[in-house]
């Protein structure tokens, strides 16, 4: 479920692009500090990687995260401008439910939160409702988009060419900055 008003300049999901203010730095940001692990960026000390290594291990994780992801809950942050909005993620019956829990970072008053739960209860119900053609339309439709996304992502590698600046540190985590 999208909502329309959470997509950036470039038509991508917001939430995808929360690491960088601005535009130029973004996608690279993105690949970086989504797709590599510590212990990979450990492992090349003292040496220079070799880019297309780490291009092609951040798309082989993505691939992994992508095949999992269904089976997860999750929180999902989307940034507007100054505003934010924070999301618990829940799959009712083969698609995600997108539950309200916080807005600017202040989580919801009581009765917020009990009419964002009584909404949840009635999707879980309409869900259960659905004649099977009904639940497979709604199934095939979240899939489809799914897939849109992802090769997006995997596209984006294809789209520049990444040359080695550094190592920095993002939240704690050692990353190549490409």
């Amino acid at each position: 479920m999208r909502r329309p008003g959470f997509r950036n300049e470039l038509g991508f999901p917001a939430r995808i692009l929360l690491f960088s203010s601005s535009l130029p730095e973004r996608i690279p940001c993105v690949l970086v500090t989504a797709l590599l692990s510590v212990s990979f960026v450990s492992s090349l000390q003292g040496q220079k990687p070799d880019v297309q290594t780490i291009v092609e291990k951040s798309v082989q994780a993505n691939k992994r995260d992508f095949e999992a992801g269904p089976g997860f809950n999750n929180k999902e942050l989307d940034r507007n401008g100054q505003a934010s909005k924070l999301y618990q993620i829940t799959m009712i019956d083969g698609t995600p439910y997108q539950r309200l829990v916080a807005v600017n970072g202040k989580p919801l008053s009581a009765s917020q939160e009990a009419n964002e739960k009584k909404k949840q209860q009635q999707t879980t119900s309409e869900r259960k409702a659905e004649s099977a053609s009904e639940r497979q339309k709604r199934i095939t439709k979240y899939q489809k988009d799914r897939r849109r996304d992802h090769t997006m992502m995997e596209q984006l590698t294809k789209a520049f060419n990444f040359a080695f600046v550094g190592e920095s540190k993002l939240r704690g985590f050692d990353v190549y900055v490409l």
